[in-house]
């Protein structure tokens, strides 16, 4: 049994890069997450699109090349994310996943909610 990567049902790194794309400027415009994220920058959608890539199971480009997770943990740390920001957060997720044309079965989108 050959069993598939999250990344590639997802439809590899041009899918997860329109997804991110998505997400990250819903972000951006949004009132209670962009002073979080401050204004859009153009590279932080490929840093963010190769730690998806690597969560879903794709290239390990993230721990190899921009410091892992310990890094990220290290970055975000001292952010305060109220539960509500948190909550808004996750459904710019699902819904940049909808826009995206994100595989929609039940498993997946389960899986990238628990990944949110």
């Amino acid at each position: 049994m050959i069993v598939e990567s999250l990344y590639e049902h997802a439809g590899g790194w041009d899918m997860l890069r329109a997804f991110i794309d998505i997400f990250y400027r819903s972000c951006i415009a949004d009132p209670l997450l962009q002073p979080l994220l401050g204004t859009f920058k153009p590279e932080h959608v490929e840093v963010f699109t190769v730690l998806e890539a690597e969560t879903f199971g794709g290239p390990d480009r993230f721990s190899r090349e921009m410091g892992g997770f310990n890094h990220l943990i290290d970055v975000y740390r001292g952010f305060k994310i109220s539960e509500p920001q948190r909550q808004w957060f996750v459904g710019l997720y699902m819904a940049a996943a909808e826009r995206a044309g994100l595989p929609d079965d039940a498993p997946f989108r389960e899986a990238l909610a628990r990944m949110s």
